[in-house]
């Protein structure tokens, strides 16, 4: 499974950092950002995916449906 986070949708609702916190980042100004070990994907956007490690599949995209903008993109 792969994610991604359109940070221009993102609100920063932290919704998915408080499911998620090892895939899922904030930024300094509360921006999600999805990250591989640790790290934050860089460039982020709609279009860079990060792997998710199998244990983390389920709370991604239980993060994904309760994103109120719609931010996080799956693909499996």
């Amino acid at each position: 499974m792969k994610v991604s986070i359109d940070q221009a949708a993102c609100q920063g609702d932290c919704i998915c950092s408080i499911i998620c916190p090892d895939v899922f980042l904030l930024d300094e100004t509360g921006i999600a950002w999805p990250a591989e070990d640790g790290v934050p994907l860089s460039p982020g956007g709609p279009t860079s995916f990060a792997t998710v490690p199998p244990q983390f599949e389920d709370d991604v995209q239980d993060a994904a449906s309760q994103c109120p903008t719609g931010a996080i993109r799956v693909r499996l």
